[in-house]
């Protein structure tokens, strides 16, 4: 096997340097467990927005990058759901899921979650959720095939006409953030460290929309304790 020089760095060794990260973090974040940004009117208003029409009693929603909770525990307090599932790199934060949801929902016990490789959603089912949520996650994937991946893998654990509802950092402002199409896989460090960027919002239709996607739409707004310049939330359905 012919041994790999130290400059040639793989989406591989990206992926392991995250999941090293966050395995770390699960103690601060079940702390702050970014609670603040449930002080965001946008977080409710505009990615979460999907949820407060129609009955969802019968239909699965999943965060993608679930840290330790935040956002299933949010929706299972706000919202009928039959279930809501996270799923995260770091099988610490899962596990710290598991033990404190029950507690912080009020004894509920429709939820899951599931520790993902990284580079997608596996190894969560085919054609199970009808909304898959994320927020101040993907924009810390500086690895545009990576990012990309994980889109296509979403759209295969969606059913026909399930939705994304996601949010990503948008314009310039970010000092340490790579372009959008930037495969950043040598950087020795991870959110907010090295982000990547919007800016333009096709940059996300095209790539939905080659993915299968279609009804792409998208709102920007201020960061929310962020040094983008400024948010996008982007909603779009399976075909």
């Amino acid at each position: 096997m012919t041994e790999k020089l130290p400059h040639e760095y793989t989406n591989d060794d990206y992926t392991l340097m995250q999941k090293t990260f966050y395995e770390r973090e699960t103690d601060i974040m079940s702390i702050e467990n970014h609670g603040l940004h449930n002080d965001n009117p946008d977080y409710w208003n505009i990615l979460l927005k999907p949820l407060t029409s129609g009955d969802w009693s019968d239909k699965l929603v999943l965060d993608f990058g679930c840290g330790c909770g935040r956002n299933v525990q949010n929706i299972l307090n706000r919202f009928v759901v039959k279930e809501a599932h996270g799923c995260d790199i770091s099988s610490n934060n899962v596990h710290h899921c598991e033990k404190i949801t029950p507690t912080l929902t009020g004894g509920k016990t429709n939820f899951r979650f599931v520790t993902v490789d990284g580079q997608s959603l596996q190894p969560l089912p085919s054609n199970t959720y009808s909304l898959i949520i994320s927020t101040i996650v993907l924009q810390h994937i500086c690895v545009y095939s990576i990012r990309k991946s994980i889109l296509a893998d979403m759209a295969r654990c969606l059913v026909s006409g399930g939705m994304i509802s996601l949010q990503m950092g948008y314009g310039m402002g970010h000092p340490n953030g790579f372009d959008y199409y930037h495969n950043a896989n040598n950087v020795q460090g991870t959110n907010s460290l090295f982000d990547t960027r919007v800016t333009d919002p096709n940059q996300i239709k095209n790539d939905l929309l080659e993915l299968g996607f279609v009804d792409f739409d998208y709102v920007i707004s201020h960061p929310w304790s962020d040094t983008h310049e400024n948010w996008i939330y982007f909603t779009a359905k399976k075909a």
